[in-house]
């Protein structure tokens, strides 16, 4: 688990400049940017190579290390044979890679680094390596032999990656790095002579706005072209391609969404549960590799309590552990212990005293992008509190994207099925249902009766659905870039958007921000793709949401766990503004009274704020809850006053 970065230079033949090293304070900048992902080391390397193109390469890379396999043998930048790599994550079937690749000739000369199996492995099979791993990963790899540059980031984009490109009077600029922050410290620099950022897609020309308003990055932002390299895809710099196009995507090897619609190998009933079950022991056990104190997570779902049941029983011991949510209706901690004192774990029940406010601006300046999943600060929460035991966790994340646990899924039929006619129906029936307690069942009604008004399932899963979404920002046209995509796939939207843009990027960086790594058994590619292979009457027998799970589960855990309601991991935020605690209100209020706290030249657009004070009135009084509404204002205008204090340098943006 670690930071990582790289500064891509290309002159260009001709050049009217002459090559030049990548300047040491982009580095430095960057550098420091990244420095909390990694505590245990860091390092770097420069290198400057002529392509077959004749156009000059010049290459950094950044790395920052929190060590969690071969301790001594570990350290990156790591080189062997003209191949350098810089890398974020774990590769978990990296053994039986090194053991492959010891009988293809290739000499190792760490003890059990995963690391270098990446380098032999590039040297052997060049892009034919991604899909043999089972990780998660963000890989930034030279080839000085061929002078290629590449940027590979894992299947379910459990690592982040992001990159911006400019071009100037010298050539071609990449910049990549685990975090926006990185990248944006490397701009604001302001040594780019004459650049021309590379644009957003048109779409997005609402920016982070919207993004925001959906609770997922989208992939693009509005500062500087930043873009977010999508999970299962790889970016190289390739020299049999013309200057135009030398930093470009290479190949998208794998797409999360797509075994849902083509599917591979189908099991039934008769030994569906038996050849899961086998498929996730194995993926818990290739996940229990660790040099350092390795715990998990322990929530009291169904989910996390079926992880920690099994690793239990391979390891004989483990250590969980659980926060107490200082409130009684979100808290957990007593079902974690149930399932604790059954599967025998050791166990430990931690009081936090949480300071959302002062953690939250934290989180978001080291992010560098306003993120607003408000899940993200239990989480930072849970982790910080575990990094006294542990320093690896293993979590439950991904088994309601796998086997189907969410509520919403189950009105997909009835929300096709209604069609046209949903507009209609909110117009007469809407005014029966109230919305002051977003789980109740009026509430639950209401929102569905919109989305049929609106745009579907991705209403279902939006924070400001589309009328909402459309008074926040007068001036949006169209549909989203998204939306027809994902019309009748739904679950792949799930898997291949809103997971690693939301779900997979809060884990990141509130764990990297604690100094732990979290593992996700559930997203091993074996059982991931066995899974989403299935239909989904066969994962919901009965019509039960993750049923075929709960069956499994059965076998491990009590009943009472097992057939509990799903509660989520969530803090009650809609209390904290209505009592102010921890100042979250009075942060908000303040930036709403302000004459324009979300300027334009920011966010990307205008926001209606009479009508984000209106929502933040209608919530205070209690007649509507916008609890999720009023975070993610408050996180874009705690992002938009962090970013005033560094507005961007003024480029002329790129054409053509």
């Amino acid at each position: 688990m670690c930071g990582i970065g790289a500064i891509l230079h290309l002159n260009h033949k001709g050049s009217p400049v002459p090559p030049h090293p990548i300047d040491s304070r982009w580095l430095d900048a960057m550098d420091n940017a990244i420095a909390f992902r990694g505590p245990d080391g860091h390092g770097r390397f420069t290198d400057q190579r002529v392509n077959a193109n004749s156009d000059t390469c010049s290459i950094s890379l950044v790395h920052r290390r929190l060590s969690i396999l071969d301790l001594s043998g570990g350290a990156q930048p790591m080189t062997r044979g003209g191949i350098t790599v810089v890398f974020n994550g774990c590769i978990y079937n990296h053994r039986a890679l090194r053991a492959e690749l010891e009988t293809l000739g290739h000499h190792f000369t760490t003890d059990h680094s995963d690391t270098e199996v990446l380098l032999h492995g590039w040297k052997q099979w060049q892009h034919d390596l991604w899909p043999k791993l089972d990780g998660m990963f963000a890989v930034l790899l030279w080839d000085a032999n061929t002078s290629e540059f590449v940027a590979a980031r894992d299947r379910f984009g459990e690592k982040p990656l992001f990159v911006v490109q400019a071009t100037t009077q010298t050539g071609t600029y990449a910049v990549f790095a685990s975090t926006t922050a990185a990248i944006e410290s490397v701009v604001n620099e302001g040594t780019f002579p004459g650049a021309r950022l590379a644009p957003s897609e048109p779409w997005n020309s609402i920016g982070s706005a919207v993004a925001i308003a959906q609770g997922a990055l989208q992939h693009e932002f509005p500062r500087h072209g930043i873009t977010s390299i999508s999970p299962g895809t790889v970016w190289s710099s390739s020299a049999t391609k013309p200057p135009a196009h030398a930093i470009a995507l290479h190949r998208g090897w794998w797409w999360a969404g797509a075994p849902r619609v083509h599917s591979s190998r189908r099991l039934d009933s008769s030994n569906a549960e038996s050849e899961i079950e086998t498929a996730l022991m194995k993926a818990v056990k290739s996940r229990l590799e660790s040099d350092v104190p390795l715990g998990a997570l322990l929530s009291g779902g169904v989910d996390s309590s079926l992880v920690c049941a099994l690793a239990k029983r391979e390891l004989g011991s483990l250590a969980t552990v659980c926060v107490r949510m200082p409130h009684a209706a979100y808290d957990e901690s007593k079902h974690a212990q149930i399932t604790a004192e059954c599967i025998g774990t050791t166990h430990r029940t931690i009081e936090i005293a949480p300071d959302p406010l002062n953690d939250l601006e934290h989180l978001i300046r080291l992010l560098g992008h306003p993120f607003g999943d408000s899940s993200l600060l239990p989480t930072y929460w849970a982790c910080r509190a575990a990094r006294q035991h542990a320093k690896v966790l293993l979590s439950g994340d991904g088994g309601d994207e796998l086997f189907l646990g969410y509520e919403r899924y189950k009105v997909i039929p009835w929300l096709q099925a209604i069609g046209p006619f949903g507009s209609l129906a909110r117009l007469a029936l809407g005014w029966k249902f109230k919305q002051h307690d977003p789980k109740s069942r009026d509430a639950k009604i209401a929102r569905f009766l919109d989305a049929s008004a609106g745009d579907g399932y991705l209403d279902l899963a939006a924070i400001f659905p589309k009328a909402d979404r459309q008074r926040l920002i007068p001036g949006q046209t169209g549909k989203w870039a998204f939306t027809e995509r994902c019309r009748g796939m739904e679950y792949s939207w799930d898997i291949g958007d809103h997971f690693p843009d939301v779900l997979l990027a809060k884990v990141d960086h509130a764990s990297l921000a604690a100094g732990v790594e979290l593992r996700a058994p559930f997203l091993a590619s074996d059982l991931a793709t066995l899974v989403l292979s299935q239909r989904h009457s066969l994962l919901t027998p009965g019509g039960l949401r993750k049923g075929l799970l709960r069956s499994i589960a059965r076998r491990y855990l009590p009943a009472e766990i097992v057939d509990r309601p799903k509660m989520g991991f969530a803090i009650p935020i809609g209390d904290w503004f209505r009592s102010d605690f921890g100042r979250l209100n009075s942060r908000l209020a303040d930036a709403l009274a302000s004459t324009d706290p979300f300027p334009s030249s920011l966010v990307g657009c205008e926001l209606n704020l009479p009508f984000a004070r209106q929502i933040h009135a209608e919530h205070l009084a209690g007649t509507r809850d916008h609890s999720q509404r009023l975070y993610m204002l408050l996180v874009l205008a705690i992002w938009c006053q962090q970013n005033r204090l560094t507005p961007p340098p003024r480029y002329a943006p790129a054409t053509g």
